[in-house]
């Protein structure tokens, strides 16, 4: 007798704890019927359970928690002093995101995103009077989108213009966090000097352009993929608008991806998305060509991108600058995929003067897969020949070097 309420006791116990690990279920009270009211201490413990575990507000639409830490060492040395900072890489700034989504019926559905990045002491925004940039969190992207697999995406929000990746075509590897295609962000704020003047000249690098826009709140169409192709087009900000068509397939082990892209901007006397100057009309044409080769593990990228801003009909700036990428990404140690890349840019007239400038560096990326992390080194060599107004500005190295956590 003892022996087999024993055995139904521990029974009902197991039966209890196996409902509490699949969702914090309940057991009824008259489940156990041992005549009395031995369970509702321990439907009591389930409901402070449930009170404290994170669900999702709405059962419907998906919930997915993403982002990464990207933490660097950065050395410098403007031809006048040399300093090393830690920074947040802004090439992939650390960032915590959610986004998800649900179906309205077969072909369409309803997605979202929210993301936050950390801008804590980025790369691009330490100088070289040991100011270090205001720690502070921003929103990247916030937006909501309606697709229907057969006419395309509608997305309303802060987002990526259609424009966005036809200026810098990424078809590198583990090298790509810690540079996709732009030159001079780790030079933002860092001042050159004049070595034949004896002073310094201001953050001369930081007007080199990046090849892709930043986030704007618009409203943006995206087509269906057809044979590889997708075209964009989006509007807002008070008539900013842009289109871009990309490309990307895979040709039996060679993988090539293009871009072409049109934006402008004439929201009168703004600092313009490209070039941060006031002006009335800001144009930009961009394209780009990424091609790899999966057996050797070969790739190469370029690009291209001209802008022009004009203030009452007068051409301000009319600038062009090209950008190269070679590399080899192949998994030599086991640990993951190995990138080895070289880059070079080139602008012209970016200050609207007969203002010249090159970047040009060497980088390594170590992906490290049984974490998802990827190490990264890199160093870059900037130099400027300005001679409207007479600068003769010091070439500026820096060399980075850190990881970044995905999760």
């Amino acid at each position: 007798m003892f022996g087999g309420l024993t055995k139904t006791t521990s029974r009902l116990a197991i039966a209890a704890a196996a409902g509490m690990l699949m969702g914090g279920m309940s057991v009824p009270a008259k489940a156990a019927d041992l005549g009395g009211d031995c369970c509702a201490d321990l439907e009591e413990r389930v409901a402070e359970l449930e009170a404290t575990t994170v669900r999702k507000g709405n059962r419907k639409v998906s919930v997915t928690l993403y982002g990464w830490v990207n933490q660097a060492v950065m050395w410098y040395d403007n031809g006048e002093e040399s300093d090393v900072y830690v920074v947040d890489n802004a090439h992939a700034e650390s960032r915590i995101g959610v986004k998800g989504s649900g179906k309205v019926r077969p072909g369409l559905s309803i997605a979202y995103r929210l993301e936050l990045g950390t801008s804590a002491d980025r790369n691009g925004g330490v100088d070289a009077n040991d100011a270090d940039d205001a720690a502070r969190i921003r929103i990247r992207q916030l937006w909501w989108s309606i697709t229907d697999d057969n006419l395309g995406t509608i997305t309303v929000g802060q987002q990526y213009p259609g424009s966005a990746g036809t200026g810098a075509t990424e078809v590198g590897g583990a090298g790509g966090w810690e540079d996709y295609s732009f030159g001079a962000t780790d030079a933002l704020n860092i001042s050159v000097y004049d070595s034949v003047a004896g002073t310094y000249v201001g953050s001369w690098f930081a007007r080199l352009p990046n090849l892709d826009p930043g986030r704007l709140n618009l409203v943006k169409y995206t087509s269906p993929e057809f044979a590889g192709f997708t075209a964009s087009a989006s509007w807002g900000e008070d008539d900013r608008w842009d289109v871009g068509l990309t490309y990307a397939k895979d040709w039996n082990g060679v993988y090539v991806a293009a871009g072409v892209g049109y934006y402008e901007d004439t929201d009168n006397g703004d600092g313009n998305v490209y070039s941060g100057v006031n002006s009335d009309v800001e144009k930009v044409w961009s394209a780009s060509l990424g091609i790899y080769h999966a057996a050797s593990g070969l790739y190469g990228e370029a690009g291209y991108f001209k802008y022009d801003d004009d203030l009452g009909g007068v051409s301000l700036i009319d600038a062009s600058t090209w950008y190269g990428k070679i590399g080899i990404r192949k998994n030599w140690s086991g640990m993951g995929e190995t990138d080895i890349y070289a880059q070079w840019q080139h602008s012209d007239d970016f200050m609207g003067n007969a203002t010249d400038a090159d970047m040009y560096g060497v980088g390594l990326g170590q992906d490290i897969d049984a974490v998802g992390a990827t190490a990264y080194l890199s160093w870059k060599h900037y130099q400027a020949d300005e001679t409207a107004i007479g600068n003769n500005v010091d070439d500026l190295d820096t060399v980075t070097a850190g990881m970044i956590v995905p999760f």
